[in-house]
């Protein structure tokens, strides 16, 4: 049999990256998860993957959008959201001239948009800042 070119879970893999960067880059109590927590922190941010596809045999380029949630005393804060999304993005972009995030070697990141304010009707006591962006993964070979 050939060998398997297996691309990482994109999503976890930036939302494991976040964690590790967030006590530095956003604030110790934010964290990052790929799906709605089921009680909702003051702070968090929720990363999805909305796209994206193979380059080439060996590179993934997943379109990731990065929602980031703030409330503060139970109100919805955007000046909080607005610069925990634009200090997220411009991390994001950093990965591109670090060229690896949690081992996995990071080509090339583009900006697809944002950030923009994204109110979410599931969450109407936070406010949403929401950017989206693509990042070239290199595979890894298995058999």
């Amino acid at each position: 049999m050939a060998e398997l070119i297996e691309f990482p879970d994109a999503e976890d893999l930036f939302r494991l990256g976040i964690n590790g960067a967030a006590p530095e880059l956003l604030g110790p109590a934010v964290r990052a998860f790929v799906k709605m927590p089921p009680k909702l922190p003051e702070r968090f941010v929720l990363v999805t993957r909305t796209g994206g596809a193979p380059r080439d045999l060996v590179t993934d380029v997943p379109m990731l959008s990065f929602d980031c949630y703030a409330r503060t005393s139970g109100q919805p804060d955007e000046s909080v959201a607005v610069k925990m999304a634009g200090r997220l993005r411009a991390w994001v972009h950093a990965l591109e001239r670090a060229g690896e995030l949690q081992g996995v070697p990071v080509y090339e990141v583009t900006g697809a948009g944002g950030p923009y304010r994204n109110p979410d009707p599931r969450a109407p006591q936070f406010a949403r800042f929401t950017f989206t962006s693509t990042a070239a993964l290199r595979g890894h070979t298995t058999s």
